[in-house]
């Protein structure tokens, strides 16, 4: 528990750092806004560029897959692929059981 403890501690840290960057980020292209002249660049224009906000969410979902992989606890999408076997694997065997029935059936009546 104190490894996930100081792990959760470290990945919080790493997030204050990305969020004071991501703040002296939006500072940044707020003065660069100002100061380019009117028309220059479309309003809203999107970039090919992932977004701050994005590359925060990705930064924060790899960091809690990372710890919850040292600590040993399956992400989310390790969980769902598990279940999506477990749910191919109960088909097949309601299948298996469905034909085992069916071959019990003629036996039963010919008793």
């Amino acid at each position: 528990m104190g490894a996930a403890r100081d792990e959760g501690e470290r990945l919080f840290q790493a997030l204050v750092e990305e969020g004071r960057a991501w703040e002296q980020e939006r500072r940044d292209q707020a003065s660069q806004r100002d100061v380019k002249e009117a028309g220059s660049e479309p309003a809203g224009a999107v970039s090919d560029q992932p977004s701050v906000d994005e590359r925060l969410a990705r930064r924060l979902r790899d960091g809690i897959d990372s710890t919850l992989d040292r600590v040993g606890i399956p992400t989310s999408g390790e969980i769902r692929s598990l279940k999506e076997q477990i749910d191919e694997i109960t088909l097949q065997v309601d299948r298996i059981a469905q034909e085992m029935k069916k071959r019990q059936r003629p036996t039963e009546r010919e008793e």
